[in-house]
């Protein structure tokens, strides 16, 4: 059996399980990015929350650089723009609309 998913059910999954993991805009670009996938592998996806959170993370552009050490010469700052590239050679990242932020698979 199983049930159909919508935005809003989504991020109550979320907030009842793990609610410091993604802010609410972070769910609703989570939610875009799975839905997108979804029908680009016709194939649908089991929600569970934990493993998502485990996969799927959300930082700002500031903190990808300083997690990954990214701006090891402060004289030369890397813009936001060469960030999410760097992180898009990496792994799947997604922009928050609106926001500094990104959600990005876990690499």
């Amino acid at each position: 059996m199983k049930m159909t998913v919508n935005e809003s059910m989504f991020r109550d999954a979320f907030r009842s399980i793990r609610p410091e993991n993604f802010t609410y805009e972070g769910l609703g670009a989570l939610f875009e990015v799975l839905t997108d996938l979804e029908s680009d592998v016709g194939e649908e996806y089991e929600l569970d929350v934990i493993a998502l959170c485990c996969e799927w993370s959300e930082a700002t552009l500031d903190e990808i650089r300083d997690n990954y050490s990214l701006n090891d010469e402060p004289d030369e700052p890397i813009t936001d723009e060469a960030t999410l590239e760097w992180l898009t050679e990496q792994t799947m990242a997604y922009e928050i609309p609106g926001t500094d932020r990104v959600v990005y698979l876990i690499f």
